[in-house]
């Protein structure tokens, strides 16, 4: 895997811990195996839901509607309710969040990845991080990135806000998600 910087073994545990840990393994599986076998169907799905039978219709036609008529789901910005809004109209929200932005390609991505290693390993430098443990090159391999992918920007509905539109709705606050960086794998 690209984004694993290295591994380390653990030590063997004692045979008094190697044998509590095998039991706690065991306890684990026969609990989760009680509750596969009460619960889940041969495949492993669970037989009840939590939703009552008005909730699973109206998901069904919420799922059908969201395949058929072009519709996204998003989350609110301080509430975190849900809003269902057109996929037009969500891209027309998001507009001005995206209107002067470059479109740029993956080797142009990989230049600026490039040029921030190096001002990550410069700044490494400077402070001499990790110098005196003799850590210097692991704080490096930490702390740059290397073909990590490019956050997504999203956008919540701003519900704390008034609606200057009825027919639009609340604006969208601009959020990029980033779950991946440096020294995550």
């Amino acid at each position: 895997m690209e984004n694993v910087k290295r591994v380390y073994f653990v030590e063997n545990a004692d045979e008094t811990e190697q044998a509590r840990m095998l039991f706690v393994k065991e306890e684990l599986m026969n609990v989760t195996n009680e509750y596969i076998k009460e619960n889940c169907d041969k495949r492993g799905k669970t037989l009840k839901s939590n939703f009552t039978n008005s909730q699973e219709k109206s998901m069904k036609n919420l799922k059908n509607r969201l395949e058929t008529e072009s519709l996204a789901v998003y989350e609110k910005d301080k509430t975190g309710k849900f809003v269902i809004d057109s996929l037009a109209n969500l891209e027309a929200k998001m507009e001005p969040h995206v209107a002067n932005d470059d479109i740029i390609d993956d080797r142009e991505i990989r230049k600026v990845e490039d040029m921030l290693n190096s001002e990550t390993e410069a700044w490494i430098n400077i402070l001499q991080i990790g110098k005196e443990v003799n850590h210097t090159k692991r704080t490096k391999l930490n702390l740059k990135s290397v073909k990590n992918p490019i956050p997504i920007l999203r956008g919540t509905a701003k519900d704390n806000k008034a609606v200057k539109d009825p027919k639009k709705g609340h604006d969208l606050r601009p959020i990029c998600g980033a779950r991946v960086g440096p020294n995550v794998s």
